[in-house]
């Protein structure tokens, strides 16, 4: 069986130029979250001096979401890019567990939102 080649004359596909840069925004996302985190450690420790959970969403916004993301995205550009066989189904699977965690995110937020405005009402 003979590996896979790229020749140079061969163009790189357009999908695996988006699923790239997706892959680079989503990453670029992370670390910017990861600093906004711990930004408002930082903001929490001086005034408060202590921390219990200053940032923590912004994390896991970085970490549940936008890591896989950034992962899934890479991945099936690079398949575009080289022509493995599986790269179309890649790219899918990253295109809808895309849609389906913004939809879970926006469910979430959402009831947040509801039982905010619920818990208000009350007072």
């Amino acid at each position: 069986m003979e590996a896979a080649t790229v020749s140079p004359d061969r163009r790189i596909p357009w999908k695996a130029w988006v699923d790239l840069a997706l892959g680079l925004i989503f990453l670029c996302g992370l670390f910017w979250t990861n600093h906004e985190s711990a930004l408002e450690r930082q903001e929490a420790l001086q005034r408060y001096g202590h921390v219990v959970d200053a940032g923590a969403y912004v994390g896991l916004v970085g970490v549940l979401f936008l890591l896989p993301m950034g992962l899934l995205f890479l991945i099936a550009g690079i398949g575009l890019w080289r022509g493995w066989r599986i790269a179309r189904f890649l790219h899918w699977i990253a295109v809808i567990v895309a849609v389906l965690l913004i939809v879970i995110g926006h469910r979430f937020l959402l009831f947040s939102f509801l039982m905010t405005m619920g818990s208000l009402r009350g007072r």
